[in-house]
């Protein structure tokens, strides 16, 4: 899965360009907007490491296609908590086969899958 970290981290501290051109700041103390730290930078979620959520954004890229944005990997960490990896693997199997690449359809085609087991299940 990318990563991208807001804000990035800079590649010198501010006291190295202090020290590197101290001609431009003078007494007064300068801030830097944009220069954040590498520590404070990147925090590392329990996310990265899951592997089926990994497995569900590799589908979707091989799928769907390579559209990546926050609202479908949202929408990609809703189906991962609501429907079981079985499911999700064998839907987008069959949208791949069929020609299909609308994340819409495949989300469609679970619910309804899903409420299909269940009733099913409600009926034993």
């Amino acid at each position: 899965m990318l990563r991208v970290c807001v804000p990035l981290s800079t590649p010198r501290t501010t006291d190295e360009i202090r020290a590197e051109h101290p001609e431009l700041f003078g007494d007064r103390k300068h801030y830097f907007r944009y220069a954040v730290s590498s520590d404070s930078a990147h925090e590392p979620t329990d996310e990265e490491d899951d592997p089926i959520l990994q497995e569900i954004v590799d589908l979707y890229l091989n799928t769907v296609g390579l559209k990546m944005n926050a609202f479908i990997l949202d929408e990609l960490r809703l189906v991962r908590t609501r429907f079981p990896i079985e499911l999700i693997r064998r839907t987008f199997r069959r949208a791949r086969q069929n020609d299909i690449h609308s994340l819409s359809w495949i989300v469609r085609e679970m619910i309804r899958k899903k409420r299909g087991q269940d009733e099913i299940e409600g009926e034993d």
